[in-house]
């Protein structure tokens, strides 16, 4: 008896232009039924430049945020237009070419990335030390802390429940009490 193993690659080939094509048809289709657009670019080819900046426009268009989170990957001028472009540290460090080692170099990578992808609005987050927000027509850096709280689960949008989980419009309700309790 013989035994197959089957073997999964991956392509980071970029899309091809009659699939790029369908997708922004597709996008141009849903977006009125939207409030915004989310865009995680994993680097494997689906987001090309002619996607994104047809995206961005569309959206701006339609009067629609799109939010970015990068890859170290791809290169900034890939997210030239973004609404709210989204890195982490690291990501920030790479796109910006500015190591953040204080408050200073944060800012200096922030407004770098401002001006880089044309966005309205940079949230650099920064793990435990929180996020640092930048915005088009503003010199000032809101920093948002961390506040501790036990963590289930990564995967969903609720991450203090087990497993992937929802939540319900009380739970946000009593989170946004709490911020603005704190002065969040």
């Amino acid at each position: 008896m013989r035994t197959t193993t089957a073997t999964t690659f991956e392509s980071e080939h970029s899309l091809d232009s009659s699939v790029e094509h369908e997708v922004l048809e597709k996008i141009k289709q849903l977006l009125p039924q939207v409030d915004g657009v989310i865009l995680e670019d994993y680097a494997k080819g689906f987001l090309t430049p002619t996607l994104a900046a047809s995206l961005f426009r569309m959206a701006e268009k339609a009067g629609k945020l799109v939010a970015v989170d990068p890859n170290l990957k791809s290169s900034v001028d890939l997210y030239r237009g973004a609404g709210i472009f989204t890195p982490n540290t690291k990501e920030a460090e790479h796109l910006s070419g500015i190591l953040i080692r204080d408050e200073a170099s944060l800012a200096a990578a922030g407004f770098t990335l401002l001006r880089k992808t044309r966005s309205q609005h940079v949230m650099i987050t920064r793990g435990k030390e929180g996020m640092a927000i930048f915005s088009r027509g503003s010199s000032e850096v809101q920093l948002i802390p961390t506040y501790a709280r036990e963590v289930f689960d990564v995967s969903g949008v609720e991450v203090g429940k087990p497993g992937t989980a929802t939540v319900t419009p009380e739970e946000i309700r009593k989170s946004m009490d709490f911020f603005e309790l704190v002065g969040g």
